[in-house]
């Protein structure tokens, strides 16, 4: 598991991230709207533990903002009611994503 030494700190990547697209409007690719959202859910992070660089996606400024007023689980669940794409997006991502790690160990 990634970050299992240690959580990861990657200052290229949250660059990368500022770059967006925004992971759930798909909005500011190139403009510097997102920062990287570190997501605080299923025990990563704690009160004043920021989760590791690897579990960071890029969001909107201002979806950012209201993420972290009505606490992670609040704002996904919005965000899924929102936005009904979102989910079946993340989803066809995480196993076109996985299918992608498997080509690459069957192929090594």
């Amino acid at each position: 598991m990634l970050g299992s030494r240690g959580p990861i700190r990657d200052r290229a990547y949250l660059d990368l991230l500022r770059n967006g697209p925004c992971i759930v409007t798909l909005e500011g690719e190139g403009r510097q709207v997102c920062e990287p959202a570190h997501l605080r859910l299923l025990g990563s992070g704690g009160t004043g533990v920021k989760p590791s660089d690897a579990r960071a996606l890029p969001l909107h400024h201002e979806l950012h903002k209201l993420e972290q007023r009505m606490g992670p689980r609040a704002f996904w669940r919005k965000m899924v009611d929102d936005y009904p794409d979102l989910l079946p997006r993340l989803l066809i991502e995480l196993a076109e994503f996985r299918y992608a790690k498997y080509l690459n160990k069957r192929d090594k």
